[in-house]
């Protein structure tokens, strides 16, 4: 799976008129999201925040999975005959949601 990237320049942001709502990056038009009938002010200002978090939470999930593998080399070296199941299972959850995230390395 290959790495999500948007295809506009991070930060996004909102801009909102009486009609409509929209996600910008720059200059250009993201995303046109509404028509008056929906709660697009609500709407854009998630688009926007899930967008300009993406790449913090992906670098601090990466974190993670790397302090994990640490503590779980750790335990074995401190008199485990085998890896911690809690360690290895947290592992494995860090692992598989970079990898659906498309950020597996």
């Amino acid at each position: 799976m290959t790495t999500k990237k948007p295809a506009t320049a991070l930060p996004w942001r909102t801009q909102l008129n009486r009609t409509s709502g929209y996600v910008m990056s720059n200059s250009f038009c993201v995303a046109a999201l509404g028509d008056g009938t929906v709660p697009r002010d609500a709407n854009a200002a998630y688009i926007v925040h899930a967008a300009n978090a993406y790449p913090q939470l992906v670098e601090e999930l990466k974190k993670a999975e790397a302090a994990l593998r640490i503590a779980e080399t750790l335990i074995v070296r401190g008199g485990g005959n085998e890896p911690n199941r809690d360690v290895s299972g947290q592992i494995d959850d860090c692992v598989t949601l970079l990898s659906e995230l498309g950020e597996a390395q």
